[in-house]
């Protein structure tokens, strides 16, 4: 089966992510894996995290990184080196795209190794087929700036040496020129250039999903020509932009004028190599060192951690022994209002008692006064009835002294 590989390329920053993932939607295949979004990219990279791993450890390995302008030309391929990750690229598409028949692959890094990915392609059996995308440089360079600190000539010079060799180095493909600028403006337009220029037919044009997705915010820096010609000493940025801009309209030009520029490009580069060179092996060195401080200050976070999660453990603790005697202790205010709501009746109860005593203390006294006078009136009625029982045994006795006179006189 007929296999053919879309290589996305093109400068970092230059929107191949949003190419990549445009091309995907209308049809295209990309990877089982991707690699998620990050605040540089929140909507994501649509790139293979494997095969992007592969490239650092490549360029590292060829004492190179990401951010670098050398050209490492083809002869190196046929080396151990070369053919150790020529076998584990293609093994690595082989687990991603399966049998795909249309896939697409994207990642920047390729724009300094398609010669290696050229044989990667032909050892697998797919047709390369490439799409070159470009941007403003200066928009580059500012979000360059912003992202990675980087200068406007670092940046200019990364964005120079990733076009042009990656230009001159797929001129063995068939292949299409586009614009970052053109795709954000007319996505349909530059898909139809796409499918005309590497005769291919991408079969969905699902205009609701690529519309949400290539929305304004996905260009954070804006610049024209005109704010370009603005900056000196960058003759060499200026023309090839022209020129991938022309090509990008449809109007590819020879590109002898291109090779001139890298040549002339990489004869300064050898010349002041030496001095790149040391700067840049004193910028290992320092960030090996810097790496050394970061490790240990890993590890002092890891125990600090350790700390912090202990300490977390006690203040848990403490949170839920405070949390329950706060608990004790707003059943104890509830007790305590209870008793003191009982103690208030109380009290109550005992006035009530106090006064109700009081009356009755007040009846006693009198009762008791009462009964002093009807004792005494008892006493004198006693007393008068003593005198009065006095008298009447006294005539009594009268009366029979008086009867027996009377029997005497009688007899």
């Amino acid at each position: 089966m007929k296999r053919s590989m879309l290589v996305v390329l093109g400068m970092h920053r230059s929107g191949t992510s949003a190419l990549a993932r445009v091309l995907g939607l209308c049809g295209a295949e990309l990877s089982k894996h991707l690699m998620p979004g990050a605040p540089d990219n929140e909507r994501g990279f649509w790139e293979n995290p494997e095969i992007v791993s592969i490239h650092e450890e490549l360029l590292a390995e060829l004492g190179s990184s990401w951010d670098d302008v050398v050209d490492f030309g083809s002869g190196w391929i046929r080396s151990k080196l070369g053919r150790r990750y020529r076998k584990r690229l293609g093994e690595t598409l082989l687990e991603q795209y399966g049998d795909a028949a249309l896939s697409i692959v994207k990642d920047p890094r390729i724009c300094r190794l398609v010669p290696l990915w050229d044989c990667v392609l032909k050892d697998i059996g797919a047709t390369p087929v490439a799409i070159l995308t470009t941007r403003n440089p200066l928009e580059v360079a500012e979000s360059l700036r912003v992202r990675n600190g980087f200068s406007l000539q670092k940046s200019f010079a990364m964005w120079l040496s990733h076009q042009l060799i990656a230009e001159r180095d797929a001129r063995r493909w068939v292949r299409s020129f586009v614009s970052y600028d053109f795709l954000l403006k007319d996505w349909r337009k530059v898909i139809t250039k796409i499918e005309k220029d590497l005769n291919i037919k991408l079969p969905l044009r699902p205009s609701t999903k690529v519309n949400q997705f290539l929305s304004p915010q996905l260009k954070h820096h804006q610049a024209n020509i005109a704010d370009l010609d603005k900056h000196e000493n960058i003759e060499w940025v200026k023309e090839s932009y022209r020129w991938f801009e022309s090509a990008a309209n449809g109007r590819v030009e020879g590109h002898d004028r291109l090779s001139e520029i890298l040549n002339e490009f990489e004869r300064a580069n050898k010349y002041f190599g030496s001095v790149l060179v040391d700067a840049r092996g004193a910028l290992i060195k320092k960030s090996d060192q810097l790496q050394l401080v970061l490790s240990e200050v890993q590890q002092l976070a890891l125990v600090r951690e350790g700390e912090i999660h202990r300490l977390s453990g006690q203040v848990a603790t403490t949170a839920a022994a405070l949390e329950e005697a706060q608990r004790l202790a707003h059943e104890r205010n509830e007790e305590n209002r209870q008793l003191h709501a009982r103690l208030e009746s109380t009290d109550t109860a005992l006035e009530e008692a106090q006064r109700l005593v009081n009356e009755r203390a007040g009846e006693f006294v009198k009762t008791a006064a009462a009964l002093e006078d009807v004792q005494r009136l008892a006493h004198e009625r006693n007393e008068e009835n003593r005198q009065l029982h006095a008298r009447l045994e006294s005539t009594d006795t009268a009366l029979e002294e008086a009867q027996r006179l009377v029997n005497e006189r009688a007899g």
